[in-house]
């Protein structure tokens, strides 16, 4: 349900062509949530599926829904499949939502020479923009501040390296052509620059199909902020206010809100002029984003334009009551959209729940959904998701699995509004950034914005400190539950007293994956335990009170194994695939050498040699799917 407090004003409507069947080429939570607006248009909303996922909650949103040939997320970028079914159903127009083929413009080309209507900008306009060295001259030509850069002109272009060490440090490396951290890299100096580049191209040539790299000079603890664009065909150009997206990690957004209270109005009124300026000298239909980063004097750069809906639309949304996609929808169709006069009311927050665990530097998680709860949704509250009990999550997907937004009369009622929504999420089976979260938006840094790109990376070994001090928290419940589940029912029992030396050992559990030390509650006749839940899931126990997870899990013993890898091993620190192997058996290695390079939700990560020594034994191939813990190599000294 989306819900808006008042009427958004729309001129008249003059279509050029009746939109009634809308393809929607995405999947997940956009799916569903574009699925919900063509519904309140009382129009038709039709989807596609892969067979592992016929049974996904955003399916069942959709009008009607057709199976991909080919069982992977892959079949979302098949541009003839997609066309053809869209033909095949009579569709009028194709939604690409986010991600996948969303900026693709020659995707748009085709859906609009098959006779459909594109909901988003002209080809030509995503083109040009989607190639972050042109946005960047036509952000130029305006007069609007950018970064000294440098581009490759073709893929692996022998001159770049020269180019880049005539750049100031630190140096941010990123991919021309695409977005969400993939490929990027900050260099503080010059040693590793050329196996970065390697891998860079590597990493963008497979998730954008175009290897092409550029370089820019890194911004210390600048401030991401971004304008919310609308334009129609008829030349009405308007700003939705705009949203903060500074908390990351990996260069993904983690938490985004709109409006931002930081700015002053002269900054303000400039970046709302600088964005509509770029899009107005672009030619510009639909609605866009326009991204920037401001330093610490708060003079602020150009990044790049984002030719599509934004993961973050909903707090825009929420703050000027009024439905992005409806929008879209109607500007596709010719009407003409003036929002001049809009004005955002109150403060909007989301956050972004992945499956991840930050107790591990945010590696990701995968498993079997259970006790899936969620906050109910209201005026103040609104949830998008595509998750439920029994789904499994697996390295095939994106870790986002749903997010959460609140709104508020203030900056602070928004942040209360949503720590009590985020009371009311359960999630078990897959270890999420829940936590993490919960203590960003309590932490005195972000109540008072003294945020920046990198506060994710310079807070983290606090955030581990934290949580290391709930841990006797998580331990006393654990160990109350325990003793309590063995009450008998006779009320006079005396084995029913709570005594101190009895309590359940917890020697033989682990957390984080490491043991857990004995700890030992000292109660009186009537044990007083804060709200919690605790739910068994196979050998793990997941306990959750006051915003924190904690997941024991129980240690297996055998006669020829050890609960966990000694010093000369590498283990596989979370599921994934195999994707290159440097080292032989029998080759020489020295301590932190690159060993093998795992993938798992689009993210890469590096495996280095425990020691110094030689490869004694490997214990998997290339592209094998690994599963947490399993032994990948051991070394020999």
């Amino acid at each position: 349900m989306l819900f808006l407090r008042n009427v958004n004003r729309i001129g008249k409507v003059m279509p050029k062509k009746s939109i009634q069947r809308i393809l929607i080429a995405n999947r997940g939570e956009i799916a569903t949530r574009i699925a919900k607006t063509i519904k309140l248009m009382n129009k038709t909303s039709v989807g596609l599926y892969i067979q592992v996922e016929k049974n996904a909650p955003y399916v069942l949103h959709l009008d009607e829904a057709y199976e991909l040939p080919l069982n992977q997320l892959s079949a979302f970028l098949d541009m003839e499949t997609i066309i053809s079914i869209a033909k095949n159903k009579k569709i009028d127009a194709i939604h690409p939502g986010y991600g996948f083929l969303s900026e693709n413009a020659n995707f748009a080309q085709k859906v609009i020479d098959a006779g459909m209507i594109w909901i988003g900008p002209k080809p030509e306009t995503i083109e040009k923009l989607g190639n972050k060295e042109q946005a960047k001259r036509i952000a130029a030509s305006q007069g609007v501040s950018i970064l000294q850069t440098t581009y490759e002109e073709v893929e692996r272009d022998t001159s770049f390296e020269k180019k880049i060490k005539k750049l100031p440090l630190p140096v941010l490396i990123k991919p021309m052509m695409g977005g969400g951290g993939k490929g990027m890299a900050v260099l503080r100096d010059f040693k590793g620059l050329s196996s970065q580049l390697e891998e860079s191209h590597a990493i963008a040539k497979q998730a954008f199909g175009d290897g092409r790299l550029m370089a820019e000079p890194y911004l210390e603890k600048p401030r991401h902020v971004e304008i919310q664009v609308v334009c129609d065909q008829h030349g009405n150009i308007s700003t939705l206010g705009e949203r903060d997206c500074t908390v990351q990690r990996r260069h993904q957004k983690m938490v985004e809100e709109a409006v931002c209270t930081h700015l002053n109005d002269k900054t303000r009124e400039s970046l709302h002029r600088d964005a509509k300026s770029i899009l107005k000298a672009c030619n510009y239909v639909n609605v866009g984003t326009v991204e920037f980063l401001l330093d610490q004097n708060n003079q602020y750069y150009f990044m790049e334009v984002n030719t599509r809906l934004q993961v973050e639309h909903v707090a825009t949304e929420m703050v000027f009551s009024i439905d992005i996609v409806k929008l879209q929808i109607q500007i596709a169709e010719g009407t003409s959209v003036d929002l001049s006069s809009s004005t955002p009311n109150g403060h909007a927050i989301e956050v972004r729940i992945y499956a991840e665990n930050p107790d591990q530097h945010f590696l990701p998680s995968t498993g079997l959904l259970k006790n899936v709860t969620l906050p109910a949704e209201n005026q103040n509250v609104r949830v998008d998701h595509n998750v439920k009990d029994g789904q499994a999550i697996t390295l095939l997907f994106d870790p986002l699995l749903l997010k959460v937004t609140a709104w508020g009369s203030s900056r602070s009622d928004a942040i209360q509004n949503l720590l009590s929504a985020f009371d009311q999420v359960r999630l078990v089976g897959v270890q999420t950034n829940h936590s993490y979260l919960a203590w960003t938006l309590q932490h005195s840094d972000f109540l008072s914005m003294n945020i920046n790109t990198q506060w994710v990376d310079s807070t983290y070994p606090a955030y581990l400190r934290y949580r290391e001090e709930h841990l006797d928290e998580a331990v006393r419940i654990w160990q109350y539950q325990q003793w309590e589940s063995s009450h008998s029912l006779w009320a006079h029992d005396p084995w029913n007293a709570f005594v101190q030396n009895q309590t359940p050992c917890i020697d033989h559990w682990t957390w984080n994956q490491q043991d857990i030390p004995s700890h030992y509650i000292s109660k009186q006749e009537d044990p007083w335990i804060d709200y919690h839940s605790l739910y068994k899931n196979g050998d793990q126990d997941w306990i959750y009170f006051h915003h924190h997870w904690y997941v024991f899990k129980k240690k297996k013993f055998t006669s020829s194994s050890k609960n966990n890898a000694v010093e000369n091993q590498i283990v596989a620190p979370m599921t994934a695939t195999v994707i290159k192997i440097h080292a032989l058996e029998g080759q020489k290695v020295e301590k932190d050498e690159i060993l093998i390079e795992l993938e798992a939700m689009k993210m890469q990560y590096k495996l280095l040699a425990p020691i110094a020594g030689k490869i004694e034994k490997l214990h998997c191939s290339l592209l094998q799917v690994v599963s947490q813990d399993q032994l990948l190599i051991e070394v020999a000294i």
